[in-house]
């Protein structure tokens, strides 16, 4: 039997780069093998996404930018060779004023692993629900051969402390604690 090997998977919402330095520093530390980022904005940090990848030593740079002229949106960093799979747009989406606050779904391919990184909506709980049915729905559509699907990304839900009190507690249970410095 083959023996397996962890996959060090992490999501961080980067607000279009405010502390890049920070940022980086934080992630370098934590030595992903896939990193998957929201509020990515290619105009506030432009080569950011590079400057990333070359601190962590992440070989592969999939960006989609899904609003703001194709300059903001979602990326995922893998350490292992990947491929585009696909980018959509999610439906639903709050809207402010005259603003559709457009969201999107990437989703990149390694060996029998696939990755999807999103950021749902973040006002409205229906239109995040709206948008997690229709990831779901293309989740199944897509797996094909992949062994696994991850869903990663800033999905913005929780806002009730009695739930999150609840997973607090399973986590416990189950003796799972944050990640370490990997250093």
């Amino acid at each position: 039997m083959a023996a397996t090997r962890a996959l060090r998977v992490v999501s961080y919402n980067v607000q279009r780069w405010g502390r890049l330095d920070t940022i980086i520093d934080t992630l370098s530390r934590l030595r992903p093998d896939v990193l998957c980022l929201q509020e990515c904005c290619q105009r506030r940090g432009p080569g950011a996404l590079q400057k990333v990848a070359d601190a962590c030593g992440l070989k592969q740079v999939h960006f989609f930018g899904h609003t703001m002229d194709e300059s903001y949106g979602n990326a995922i960093l893998t350490r292992a060779p990947s491929s585009l799979v696909m980018e959509i747009f999610l439906a639903g989406g709050s809207i402010i004023g005259d603003h559709h606050i457009q969201r999107g779904a990437l989703f990149v391919e390694m060996g029998t692993v696939r990755v999807c990184c999103t950021h749902l909506d973040h006002i409205s709980e229906n239109e995040r629900a709206i948008q997690a049915g229709g990831l779901v729905r293309q989740l199944h559509d897509l797996q094909g051969d992949a062994r696994a699907m991850l869903l990663v990304g800033d999905l913005n839900a929780l806002n009730d402390e009695a739930r999150w009190d609840r997973l607090d507690a399973i986590h416990e249970e189950h003796g799972w604690g944050p990640p370490g410095d990997s250093t």
